[in-house]
């Protein structure tokens, strides 16, 4: 049997595999926690004409996100189904199954000699725990199109045949569903260069202007999100994108107790700051190796870890974030880099039949048991929200959410000191104040809530929620 009908049994079982870890998690309901603004709540996904929601889908930005693509599939698929989770969350399913598809085959054209390599890199996208948040999360469907378009504009480059017309246009179109794949024609410069063909000018040139451009609409639809609070201090700032960097690494490499959307407060460990420096030091240690000896497996670990780098390179915290976070969803496209340095790493300490075919498993097996396990958290808003908080007790989507439903059950006692960590922990987040106001007014402490009321409102004098509360008196 040749490599290239094992290669199809491989994914077959791959796909299977992969699919049945996630098919539970397609009867989980909608999550609060970001669904509702981006979905449940959204104008885009109302009673109104088709033809005006899609027309808004490209001319506005809804949640400070101008991302028209993304939109204007979950507008066609509402248009189906409605607010029916299963089919959203299946069309996640699949395009990470495409994607994993896509994977494979570009580092099958860029490794042709290790197959092992190929094979262990598409186990490790495909079942990694930190996929999860992108494939579970209907909200971050956005990273699942963008990567899948990104992949297919690298292929398009890539291939013995370059079709830089549909590479352009692809590209183009992962850049309509989620901006974060900016660094491609940066990716795609050192792929070239490394284990690639290289490129025409004119195609650096065309995809950077792209680049640039969907930058600039990124920083309009952000136009007043961004948070005042910013590391303070040269050391803080330099400091920021090694942990942050660290954080990712440490992920990939123990993916044990993952929940969305670490505060970079939180996750400032020096620990995570060593690890990130030394992840690039070892990108600068290839570099020296390479130019020694130009090995095809030292140009294929330095060509998958730089592009790692350049892929994370938006999401570091090197310019301040509308929420200070860092979250794995964010590290989607940036995996799959990653899947191949891993790859290329493990078939070189695999080296008979039976040690290749026993990893092969393993690998998959481990990954498949953390990612079940995983998944239990997400059944629905207070699994969730219990799973975060048990993490980090100040987490303010989590706190914030867990007390709405606990004042939503009328548990006002259970309800008073989350929200009280949420507000401590994030004195500038205005939606924390006006929950705990009302709580407060409930149980009758008017004045400790006019007090509260009185200082969120030091930091948003102009907010309508809080403006209005100082209207409204409690009973």
């Amino acid at each position: 049997m040749n490599w290239c009908q094992r290669s199809w049994i491989f994914l077959i079982a791959l796909f299977l595999l992969t699919a049945a870890l996630y098919f539970p998690s397609l009867a989980y309901p909608w999550l609060e926690i970001e669904d509702g603004d981006y979905y449940l709540r959204n104008p885009l996904f109302s009673d109104l004409p088709l033809s005006s929601r899609l027309i808004a889908a490209w001319t506005h930005a809804p949640e400070h996100n101008w991302m028209p693509g993304t939109w204007t599939l979950g507008i066609l698929v509402h248009e189906l189904v409605g607010f029916n989770a299963w089919v959203f969350r299946a069309t996640s399913l699949i395009l990470h199954l495409g994607n994993s598809y896509l994977l494979f085959r570009l580092f099958q054209r860029l490794n042709p000699s290790q197959p092992l390599a190929v094979g262990l890199a598409a186990i490790f996208f495909a079942l990694h725990p930190t996929q999860i948040e992108c494939v579970v999360w209907i909200s971050s469907m956005k990273g699942l199109l963008s990567t899948a378009f990104a992949l297919i504009s690298l292929q398009c480059f890539l291939s013995h045949k370059p079709k830089r017309t549909w590479g352009s246009l692809a590209f183009g179109a992962a850049l309509l569903c989620k901006q974060d794949v900016v660094a491609l024609p940066f990716i795609l410069a050192v792929l070239s260069l490394l284990v690639g063909q290289k490129q025409k000018l004119v195609s650096y040139i065309s995809l950077g202007l792209m680049s640039c451009v969907a930058a600039a609409m990124t920083m309009l639809g952000n136009r007043g999100n961004v948070s005042p609070a910013t590391p303070e201090g040269a050391l803080a700032l330099i400091a920021r994108p090694f942990c942050a960097l660290g954080n990712y690494l440490s992920h990939w490499l123990f993916p044990v107790g993952l929940y969305p959307e670490y505060r970079f407060e939180a996750h400032a460990h020096w620990l995570n700051g060593i690890l990130g420096a030394t992840g690039i030091l070892l990108v600068a240690g290839l570099v020296i190796l390479c130019l020694k000896r130009r090995e095809n497996t030292y140009l294929l670990l330095l060509a998958g870890s730089s592009a790692t780098l350049l892929a994370l390179a938006p999401v570091l915290g090197l310019l301040p974030s509308p929420l200070e976070f860092a979250s794995d969803r964010l590290s989607y496209f940036a995996s799959v880099f990653m899947a191949m340095v891993v790859g290329v790493i493990a078939a070189q300490l695999l080296r008979n039949e039976k040690m290749q075919l026993g990893g092969m498993f393993l690998l998959a097996l481990v990954f498949a048991g953390l990612s079940w396990h995983q998944l239990k958290a997400w059944q629905n808003d207070e699994t969730l929200c219990r799973y975060i908080i048990a993490q980090d007790q100040f987490h303010y989507l989590a706190g914030a959410n867990l007390a709405l439903i606990h004042a939503r059950a009328g548990d006002f006692h259970q309800a008073e000191p989350l929200l009280r960590n949420v507000v401590a922990a994030h004195p500038k987040r205005a939606r924390a104040s006006v929950e705990l106001v009302k709580v407060l007014r409930v149980q009758g402490k008017k004045q400790e809530a006019d007090r509260i009321l009185e200082q969120a409102l030091q930091w948003h004098p102009h907010d309508a929620s809080l403006l209005g509360l100082r209207l409204v008196e409690g009973p």
